[in-house]
């Protein structure tokens, strides 16, 4: 996504607003356009926003109403998917497994009103590498799982996350034993699920959410990885900063931890100007280490995240491993990635000769 200015940041945010034409125009857009538009997964909460503030009155009846008829249709989404989490936690998921929830439904009920939902394309769940197994296998029992592409034969036997369509319920889940590939990021998986808190909307023990200050670093890292920012991801970030009163010197030590200390500071002082719309550093400038090298990342932010985007897609994710901590991260993961191909290959095209070596 180019990131743009725009006063649906601030109104999704609840930060103070005005109704004057230009927000009439983003609003209206923003319901014209909901598959595409960027603000998609916050429609609930600009309606909601929008409605608590007494700013319905303020806009065209038509585009109130639509606004409302966005808002119900995010309700609907939001029910179906957190019926169908409520029936497998019931129903199907070990007494001895936890689950980390993450992204959309890590937020219900914490960061957004269930009221209001930030929503969100699928469900995703994160389990221990030793339960990912037998998740899997209880997933296929109810739901058809995503293969993108049927020549990568070695990756999808051993991907990270396996993605899963369940049609009685119309919607996607996402099992993750990591949160991105290795070396993208430097996660401890086994202090995640240690430190790791119980969901507040469901009391159980197996119903886990990470640490604010974590779920912050998934995000950084999922940003890395797509290299691109979703507007919600913006505004997800900030509610996290402001609820748990995350401080500077908090999030920058954690970010060093998982190697993506420079790109926090790129990514929160963005975050800060798209929904404050002030050049605020937060504080952590004061940690920039290498003045320089700082520079060049600032460079490489501003190109990927530029308002017209002229790289591929490929393209800009493999400058954007540029941004991680450590060059020797990248070279590992590009590494391990060639492997990755070097191997589908070989199963795809010689499946009787190398078989053998890579079988299940």
């Amino acid at each position: 996504m180019s990131l743009k200015k725009s006063p649906l940041f601030r109104i999704a945010a609840g930060v103070s607003f005005d109704i004057d034409e230009y927000c009439i125009e983003e609003l209206r857009n923003l319901t014209n356009n909901i598959e595409r538009h960027p603000f998609k997964n916050l429609v609930a909460v600009i309606y909601y926003s929008l409605k608590n503030s007494d700013s319905l009155k303020c806009l065209p009846s038509g585009l109130s109403n639509r606004l409302k008829e966005l808002y119900i249709n995010a309700i609907t989404l939001d029910m179906r998917q957190r019926g169908w989490l409520e029936n497998f936690i019931k129903n199907r998921l070990p007494e001895d497994i936890p689950i980390i929830l993450m992204k959309g439904s890590a937020n219900w009920g914490t960061l957004y009103s269930p009221e209001a939902p930030r929503t969100g394309c699928d469900i995703d769940l994160l389990v221990r590498d030793s339960d990912f197994e037998r998740i899997t296998d209880i997933m296929d029992l109810t739901a058809k799982k995503t293969i993108l592409d049927e020549s990568r034969i070695y990756t999808n036997r051993n991907a990270y996350e396996f993605a899963y369509v369940v049609e009685d319920y119309s919607i996607s889940v996402e099992i993750h034993r990591r949160i991105s590939y290795p070396f993208v990021g430097s996660v401890d998986y086994l202090s995640l699920f240690d430190n790791s808190v119980i969901h507040p909307y469901y009391k159980d023990e197996r119903i886990r959410i990470m640490r604010p200050v974590e779920r912050l670093m998934h995000t950084l890292i999922h940003s890395i990885k797509h290299a691109d920012i979703n507007a919600h991801e913006i505004v997800d970030s900030y509610l996290l900063i402001e609820k748990y009163k995350l401080n500077s010197y908090s999030i920058y030590e954690t970010a060093r931890k998982y190697g993506v200390s420079e790109y926090s500071i790129l990514f929160l002082k963005k975050m800060f100007e798209l929904v404050e719309g002030s050049d605020c550093d937060y504080g952590l400038d004061d940690y920039i280490e290498d003045t320089r090298i700082f520079s060049l990342a600032e460079r490489v932010f501003d190109t990927l995240h530029s308002e017209e985007q002229r790289i591929g897609f490929r393209k800009r994710q493999l400058i954007s491993l540029l941004l991680l901590d450590r060059m020797s991260d990248v070279y590992r993961f590009l590494n391990f990635y060639v492997g990755l191909r070097v191997r589908d290959t070989l199963l795809y095209r010689y499946p009787k000769i190398f078989g053998y070596f890579y079988e299940e």
